[in-house]
């Protein structure tokens, strides 16, 4: 990858809108944390982390290929795309609504309704998303990060009110549907002639892509499922509260990744994809952007390890230095995470999604392993999550490897 001005103007878009954005949830966080109990983040945790377990496949992935195909297949697969996100936001609500009922889990009966509609937005989210990263429109991902943001953080000030779970989702969840005119607003004149396009065609293409919805969407889906189920596998050890102080370090932990390896994955996978058309290969892509983001992860992973408890307890309230202590549990992992999820688009590039699915497979695989061993042996949660940091670092090392065998 050429480092020219481009790549780095890009980029720069990307980081604003992000640092604005979590600038702004870390500046609330600490207010949210003395506002509302663990138990009642833990539970607005719960259903945010299985709703997000189907938010990047809601569309089947066909919303990626927007990003790769030919221009004239563009049309079919936005249309496609949000029509199969609808259905699919349909059937896994009812999924949910019934798994509610069945472990009655009567706490969770308002999340209902917050879940079919967090659906419904990822679906359209997904969509434009892909268009706009198609059409380099970074500036307007930047700027919708940002509005939502500031939408969804405004529940730590609405608390200081009502400091139940119910400020918390439905804040999340119209925090979600803000931004969503700003990103259509280059598409918006082709809606029409977009939603004309025949049936057939559009299934046609859909059939041309179909890797997408039957290896990559599993992959995607058993990453995701990976890290969800470890919320609920919290939930069934610990409760609910320590789920709260869990996603309290996961957040913190997820927040370079948010700043630096989603957005400069975007541009990785534009431009991988184009050296990949051209040349045959992204080993150039891959090289440099390894470099860049192995300098920041180092540094980054220790300072995690070394402060992160006395952060948390000067930030977030002294009982919160439990989360602290659980992010130097995670921080490794989440080290090499960093580096791994800005890639995984490269194995979009060259077709292996297959290879894609295995390997996310295989993280679901070591939840599972960590979640029996910790029952039977009736390990604490330090335990719990330090068997997930191992086994998923080494989940991630083989992930690397792949995608740099295929680079050349």
């Amino acid at each position: 990858m050429r480092f020219d001005k481009s790549f780095f103007k890009n980029f720069g878009v990307l980081l604003t809108g992000s640092i604005l954005a979590q600038g702004i949830s870390i500046i609330c966080s600490p207010l949210m944390t003395r506002v509302f109990s663990s138990e009642s983040i833990g539970i607005y945790t719960y259903l945010i982390s299985v709703a997000t377990m189907f938010m990047p496949v809601i569309n089947l992935r066909y919303d990626m290929s927007i990003v790769t195909a030919k221009k004239e297949d563009v049309g079919a697969l936005i249309k496609g795309g949000v029509v199969v996100g609808a259905v699919l936001s349909i059937v896994v609500s009812i999924g949910y609504s019934i798994f509610i009922v069945v472990t009655q889990k009567i706490n969770l009966l308002l999340t209902i309704p917050f879940f079919l509609l967090l659906q419904l937005s990822y679906s359209v989210i997904n969509t434009l998303t892909s268009y706009n990263n198609r059409e380099k429109n970074y500036a307007t991902i930047s700027k919708v990060t940002v509005i939502r943001s500031i939408i969804q953080n405004l529940s730590a000030f609405f608390g200081l009110i009502n400091s139940s779970v119910f400020t918390l989702v439905s804040f999340y969840t119209v925090g979600q549907y803000m931004g969503i005119r700003e990103q259509s607003k280059t598409i918006r004149n082709q809606l029409k002639k977009i939603f004309m396009i025949p049936r057939k065609q559009v299934k046609n293409v859909l059939i041309k892509e179909k890797n997408q919805a039957l290896f990559s969407t599993p992959a995607i889906f058993f990453n995701g499922l990976s890290y969800s189920i470890i919320t609920i596998f919290i939930e069934q050890l610990y409760g609910f509260s320590s789920v709260g102080y869990y996603s309290m370090s996961v957040r913190m932990l997820g927040i370079p990744m948010a700043l630096i390896s989603g957005n400069m994955s975007r541009i990785f996978f534009e431009r991988a994809t184009d050296s990949y058309n051209k040349t045959g290969n992204y080993s150039r892509e891959f090289r440099n952007v390894f470099v860049i983001l192995l300098i920041c992860a180092i540094p980054l992973t220790l300072f995690l390890m070394m402060f992160s408890p006395s952060l948390f307890s000067i930030f977030f309230g002294e009982k919160w230095r439990v989360a602290g202590e659980y992010v130097v549990i995670l921080a490794p992992m989440f080290g090499i995470r960093f580096i791994v999820t800005t890639m995984t688009p490269a194995l979009i590039v060259v077709g292996k999604q297959r290879v894609e699915f295995l390997l996310q497979l295989l993280f679901l695989v070591f939840v599972i392993i960590s979640f029996v061993f910790t029952n039977l042996l009736g390990l604490e949660i330090n335990m719990f999550l330090s068997s997930i940091s191992v086994l998923f670092s080494v989940g991630y090392l083989l992930y690397i490897l792949f995608i740099y065998k295929f680079s050349k």
